[in-house]
């Protein structure tokens, strides 16, 4: 951080009440021109928006099992309108007609953090200044797309690492796109619910059939988008053993990624 930054006095706690103000003037102070570290102020930003966002009606509310769709993509709107009143930004945001009335509100709660989070990633880049934001909201899976008006010329690499909210996994679909002089796309995908493959379930011949008990166990859970330690922690073996159970999935089912293995699951189970 530059010495402007340590010019100004340290936040009192605030009291009940009065933090949203605090964190408000922590976000000025953070797009101040004055800091040179933009990795630390771009964290320091990301946090601080996302602390303002969970004190939302919406964020708190999670006890429901469901809600509306439309309400869910209020709740986001809500959630990221400090950062696009501090950050100059225009978003609009639209409902795919075709989703479904309801969505589980953990899943939609996954959803919202998981596009604050894009944007915010987003915004390390200049001349940002509008976001096309679009969910699809069905049965089994919630779509969000992301597309801004920057120059396309992050690395889009580091997006797809970056997308990952410690704790939550990863999108069980994620595509970003980097176009220079016009643009960057994110588009991600959420898997609702639990989903099991059980062999009885399966016609004869499907290629699903080929997996043994152990390898179905795995894909089960990589479908719910968890990484190689947390199935490793699940099942009790090593991360070399999932990799080598994922690798022999991929080569039964003739797909080239862990996503395209879940499609033929849910191909089946849906």
């Amino acid at each position: 951080m530059s010495s402007a930054a340590t010019q100004i006095a340290p936040p009192t706690a605030p009291a009940p009440g009065e933090w949203k103000t605090a964190l408000l003037e922590l976000l000025r102070v953070l797009r101040s021109r004055d800091l040179s570290d933009s990795a630390a102020r771009s964290l320091a930003l990301a946090s601080a928006t996302r602390l303002l966002a969970d004190s939302t009606p919406a964020a708190a509310n999670e006890n429901t099992p469901r809600q509306t769709s439309a309400l869910a993509l209020d709740a986001l709107r809500a959630q990221l309108r400090v950062l696009q009143l501090t950050q100059q930004l225009r978003i609009d945001y639209l409902l795919d007609p075709k989703s479904t009335t309801t969505v589980p509100t953990r899943a939609a709660t996954t959803a919202r953090r998981w596009t604050a989070h894009a944007i915010t990633l987003l915004c390390n880049q200049t001349r940002v200044s509008r976001f096309h934001v679009t969910w699809y909201i069905g049965a089994t899976q919630i779509v969000i797309s992301i597309r801004d008006d920057g120059p396309g010329e992050l690395d889009g690499q580091w997006l797809h690492n970056e997308i990952d909210l410690g704790g939550l996994p990863r999108p069980h679909q994620l595509d970003v796109r980097c176009i220079p002089r016009w643009g960057t796309e994110i588009a991600m995908t959420h898997v609702i619910g639990n989903h099991s493959l059980a062999r009885s379930h399966l016609p004869h011949g499907h290629p699903l059939t080929t997996l043994n008990t152990r390898e179905r166990d795995v894909l089960n859970i990589v479908a719910r988008g968890e990484k190689n330690r947390a199935i490793a922690e699940q099942l009790g073996i090593s991360e070399n053993t999932v990799r080598f159970h994922v690798t022999n999935i991929l080569k039964k089912l003739d797909v080239g990624s862990r996503q395209e293995a879940t499609a033929k699951l849910f191909e089946e189970l849906h």
